[in-house]
C-alpha cells in the first residue's frame, strides 16, 4: 500500500471517529425536564427503608397529597436530595425532610421524569 492511501485511510478513521464520538454525546446528554408548581397539604410521608431505584431514580420517600390546584399531583416521589426549606415571611430556611408531617401545606415543585413517577425536586413548607 502505499502511504497516500494509508493516510487516506487514516483521516476517514479519524473522521468517522469524529462523527461517532460526537453522535454518541449528544444521545447520552440528558434532556431538560419541565418543572410544575403545585400547592397542596401532606396527607401521609411514606418512607421506604431504603432508596428504591424506579427506571433509574433513586425514591425514599412518598408524598400522599390533597392538591389544592386543579392539576396537582396527588402522590409525589422524593429522595434526600430533594430540597425541603420552611416559608418565614419572604425568606426560606432549609429544614430536613423529617420535619415534613401530615396536614401541613405545601408548595411543591416537580417534573415528570418518565411515566412512571413524579419527583420533587423541592419543597417548602408554609405556615
Amino acid at each position: 500500500m502505499k502511504s497516500r492511501q494509508k493516510g487516506i485511510i487514516t483521516v476517514v478513521c479519524l473522521l468517522l471517529s469524529a462523527v461517532t464520538g460526537i453522535v454518541c454525546f449528544q444521545l447520552s446528554t440528558p434532556k431538560e425536564v419541565n418543572q410544575y408548581h403545585s400547592a397542596g397539604i401532606i396527607k401521609l410521608v411514606d418512607k421506604k427503608d431504603g432508596p428504591v431505584k424506579v427506571d433509574h431514580y433513586k425514591v425514599q420517600y412518598i408524598l400522599l397529597l390533597e392538591s389544592l390546584t386543579e392539576e396537582g399531583p396527588t402522590e409525589v416521589a422524593f429522595d434526600e436530595q430533594t430540597r425541603v426549606y420552611l416559608a418565614k415571611g419572604l425568606e426560606l430556611e432549609g429544614v430536613t425532610i423529617s420535619q415534613l408531617k401530615s396536614e401541613q401545606k405545601i408548595d411543591v415543585t416537580y417534573e415528570f421524569p418518565n411515566d412512571h413517577i413524579i419527583r420533587a425536586s423541592e419543597i417548602v413548607i408554609q405556615q
